[in-house]
């Protein structure tokens, strides 16, 4: 009776997509949804409420269908046009921070939705009574995101007042109040309470059973968590039939990489390890590796923090698909296990921010200044924890949209690297060389009521032939012991440019024998006698190790192997474009860190009280690094005439290193560095005295900005911030990431510790060297601890030798660099903290 487009028929249809989605028919629901949202983009204004709903309404079938990057896209849409027209408290503004923060947690964003859902929960309790429903959903979806970071107490906390709220107002069969009932089973299955677990998720079983359809997403989530308590109270049989029958739902219904399609593959994986049916656990074991790359090769139009909580989120499925896949005896590693770990670390690799869009990159550069500046600064005066970690919230946010657009972008153009495949790497490698990835990785208890075993070094090699060999070097704890005792040997940690203390030369070859012997002696026993050179991705601690620098015998292992070091795998498979034009050096060193710079005013009172921003309070003068600059550019001049720009004492600021760096084929800063994770931890902790405590500046950095944890000191870093909140003399890693490097073929951070920053398993390192890469520059050149200032300038001046006058490759002439020192008398501390990562030649 009504035209196709009449209000009051395209409002039935939106009802009735609401009514279906609710009832698990998301197919049904999708196609009214796509026909309401054309629709209203048809017939109503832009920003008009009901076009946001009908944005919204979508968005939320999109995500249940496994559909993430377009939910978060129609989403984030319409939070901003929310936010253009709404107060910060309205319900509708709260509404859409509450479906993206899911969102992002299925995306394995948990820092990211966490700190949506507590502005929203803050919002809620402020202007709702406690009972309210929208109070309960904001309390239950913050525990359950506290739950997966593993913050089980507070957690659970919230979920039993949610849990009593229900109780209080709605009749038993509720649905909210079964699926309460189940999420705390989760919780109670989490801290060991499986009996207690059981009986909770029983029920929800049998409640859901009885208001939802069979093919129900909730059903199915209870239904597989059911089948995981059974299998953790021995009833395997029971628990693999519950288990098949979900699978079978979800594989109808759900795409490959969809979150609950592996979590159902990973726990039927479990149960038939369980049983015995190692063929059957290492069908599902393959199965899930393959959905988990899909899911991975779908990060490419992520942010790279996002992408990196993603990858963070895969590791517990990366476990239970190496332990439901291992070799049999005598037989060589399936090549997806390499592949899933390779592109693991692929995926947690700050990507490179390249972008051709100037104005995109201005935008960008501007928020990773001011997240710098806020970060560096530490906390204005009369600013509480919460406030602080919002604004850091709010900049990291902008941050990751912008970075979100640079990557569709880039993803486009065919440049963001995918999937890392066992084949591809092998073909490129070069005759005599071979590929080797370390990783640390955990065994689960496949019985939860045992402890889980203690986390294990794994090495997968590789060679050109594809042929894979797969190497467990021992616990993880042992490891970090002995890197320890290694490290130690080489004497005191100090700033650079001042004496070592307690060296000891026979203890460092004895300590580093044993550390060599754990790390490299079952793998270079596998080498053919041909190989000399080692393609080598580390991981975790091992970060903090120079290989090369190991003993072997008499001598040392970079002797008998050329160590090269890749930030991923993934640098092998692309292809760069030569450098054009005449090559161009920007020196700085005999930085001036007392210098006034306009508009710079005296030491923050924050500092002065110890450190209360995330770096340390004062830089003291570098002696050595202005001839060391001066040595560096009068060779070059020597060798290739103009082009060599040399900046020192109150000329060596940020700000010239912003105007000069891009476009520089040669960048050498001689200044201080610092890794200030500790010094975070004083920034205002938050109040704990309510019933959730929100996350505070140090997990807000941690957790969204671990970049702005280490920097460069530039002219006046011993002063605070300047008049317009800006901190003019310190750098950190997330700002450097942000300058266009990508014409740089050699970045020399000649600074202490470049190297160090916030490790993650199987991810890298977030540092200086991460930060180098991100912005462009081919390779990079930084320290693994505090440097001496004498033995540095010289080690600095014969690789540059070596490197223009002899034209030697960059890692040959670091090594013969590094050989020299040792000629000389030179203890292994004084020379070995030197790693070249990325392009070698």
């Amino acid at each position: 009776t009504q035209a196709a487009d009449h209000p009051d028929l395209i409002q039935a249809r939106h009802e009735l997509a609401v009514t279906l989605s609710a009832m698990g028919d998301l197919a049904g629901a999708l196609t009214l949804q796509q026909a309401v949202l054309a629709d209203r983009e048809r017939t109503l204004v832009e920003d008009h409420p009901n076009l946001l709903w009908a944005r919204a309404n979508l968005a939320d079938t999109l995500g249940k269908l496994g559909d993430l990057a377009a939910a978060r896209a129609l989403q984030e849409a319409v939070l901003r046009a929310r936010e253009r027209a709404l107060p910060e408290d309205h319900p509708d503004l709260l509404a859409a921070r509450h479906s993206l923060a899911l969102t992002v947690g299925d995306l394995g964003d948990h820092p990211g939705a966490r700190a949506l859902q507590e502005a929203v929960l803050g919002a809620r309790e402020r202007t709702l009574p406690v009972d309210h429903p929208d109070v309960r959903w904001a309390r239950a979806n913050l525990a359950n995101t506290m739950l997966a970071m593993g913050d089980l107490a507070e957690g659970r906390t919230l979920q039993e007042s949610v849990l009593a709220s229900c109780e209080r107002t709605l009749p038993q069969g509720h649905p909210d109040l079964i699926a309460t009932r189940y999420n705390l089973a989760i919780s109670m299955s989490r801290v060991g309470d499986h009996a207690g677990a059981r009986a909770l998720k029983e029920a929800a079983v049998a409640d859901f059973e009885r208001v939802l359809p069979a093919d129900h997403p909730h059903l199915l989530k209870a239904r597989s968590s059911l089948a995981f308590t059974l299998c953790e109270a021995g009833e395997l049989v029971e628990a693999r039939t519950l288990l098949n029958d979900v699978l079978a739902a979800c594989v109808r219904t759900l795409p490959a990489d969809h979150p609950d399609l592996l979590r159902v593959r990973g726990n039927l994986a479990v149960t038939m390890h369980e049983l015995g049916d190692l063929t059957a656990a290492r069908v599902r074991g393959l199965e899930l590796a393959r959905g988990v790359i899909l899911r991975l090769e779908r990060a490419s139009v992520l942010s790279p923090r996002e992408a990196r909580e993603l990858a963070s989120a895969e590791t517990q499925r990366h476990s239970i698909v190496r332990s439901s896949t291992r070799p049999r005896s005598g037989e060589p590693p399936e090549p997806v296990r390499f592949d899933l770990a390779e592109t693991l670390r692929a995926t947690g690799v700050l990507a490179h921010r390249a972008v051709d869009d100037e104005e995109s990159r201005r935008r960008l550069v501007s928020v990773l200044g001011r997240l710098n500046d806020l970060v560096s600064s530490g906390p204005d005066e009369g600013r509480s924890s919460e406030e602080l970690a919002a604004e850091i919230s709010r900049l990291t946010f902008e941050r990751d949209r912008l970075e979100r657009e640079i990557r569709s972008e880039l993803a486009v153009q065919g440049v963001v690297t995918h999937a890392i495949r066992t084949a591809d790497v092998a073909r490129a490698l070069r005759a005599g060389s071979a590929a080797i990835g370390f990783l640390r990785h955990s065994q689960p208890s496949f019985d939860s009521r045992e402890a889980s075993a203690d986390d294990v070094l794994v090495a997968h090699l590789l060679f050109p032939d594809t042929s894979l060999a797969e190497f467990e070097l021992g616990s993880a704890d042992e490891l970090e012991r002995l890197v320890r005792e290694w490290r130690a040997t080489l004497g005191k940690p100090i700033e650079r440019g001042l004496a070592y203390e307690g060296s000891d030369v026979d203890r460092e070859r004895e300590s580093g024998e044993a550390l060599r012997r754990f790390v490299l002696a079952p793998i270079l026993e596998g080498l053919p006698k041909e190989t000399t050179t080692l393609h080598v991705c580390l991981d975790d601690i091992l970060h903090l190790v120079p290989l090369g620098a190991l003993p072997l015998g008499e001598d040392r292992v970079g002797d008998r192997y050329r160590i090269l070091n890749e930030v991923s795998f993934a640098r092998l498979l692309r292809t760069r474009p030569s450098l054009e034009g005449e090559p161009a050096l920007l020196a700085m060193g005999g930085v001036k860190f007392d210098a006034e710079t306009e508009g710079v005013g005296s030491l923050s009172a924050a500092a002065r009280r110890g450190g209360r921003s995330a770096r340390p309070d004062t830089f003291p003068p570098l002696l050595q690094t202005r001839f060391e600059a001066e040595s560096v550019w009068a060779l070059f001049e020597e060798e290739f005439g103009d082009g060599a720009v040399l900046l020192t004492k109150d000329e060596a600021t940020k700000a010239a290193f912003h105007d000069l760096a891009p476009g520089r084929r040669f960048i050498h800063v001689a200044t201080h560095g610092w890794f200030a994770p500790e010094t975070v931890k004083s920034m205002l902790d938050p109040d704990p005295d309510r019933l959730w405590s929100p996350s505070g500046a140090q997990e807000a950095v941690t957790g969204l900005a671990p970049l702005t944890l280490c920097g460069l000191a530039f002219a006046g870093a011993n002063h605070g911030r300047d008049s317009l909140g800006r901190v003019p003399g310190i750098m950190t890693a997330e700002e450097l990431a942000g300058i266009d490097l990508s014409a740089c073929d050699l970045a020399v951070l000649s600074a202490c510790e470049t190297n160090v920053g916030i490790r993650r398993a199987g991810q890298g390192i977030q540092s200086l060297q991460t930060a180098l890469h991100a912005a462009g520059a081919r390779t990079a050149i930084t320290s693994l601890w505090k440097v001496d200032d004498a033995a540095t300038r010289k080690l600095m001046e014969r690789f540059y030798t070596y490197l223009w006058v002899e034209e030697m490759g960059k890692a040959d002439a670091l090594w013969k660099a590094k050989c020299d020192l040792r000629a000389e008398g030179h203890p292994v501390r004084d020379w070995a903290a030197w790693v070249l990562s990325g392009d070698p030649r």
